[in-house]
């Protein structure tokens, strides 16, 4: 049930819930991947994409869930186990 809501979330969802799996403030995740603040807000709220430099940063901190933060797909048990740890704790 988890899984199936994690695989079919939108960007933005996977960005937020990451970073809460990940227990970070929006501040935190915003300085640790290279953007602002209120950047970060509107990339969680759908509002705006993120650039290049900002995807490169997300993929090299969270390699475990590159493929699905980019896509929404992953055939990686080691990415599936992660995904659904996600959708469990929220």
């Amino acid at each position: 049930e988890y899984l199936w809501y994690a695989i079919f979330m939108e960007f933005n969802e996977r960005l937020k819930l990451i970073r809460k799996k990940e227990k970070y403030t929006q501040e935190e995740f915003a300085a640790s991947i290279g953007c602002g603040l209120s950047t970060l807000g509107h990339y969680e709220a759908g509002r705006r994409e993120p650039t290049q430099n900002v995807l490169t940063a997300l993929c090299n901190k969270f390699p475990k869930y590159t493929i699905w933060l980019l896509t929404g797909k992953t055939n990686f048990p080691e990415q599936i186990d992660a995904i659904t740890e996600l959708g469990q704790e929220e």
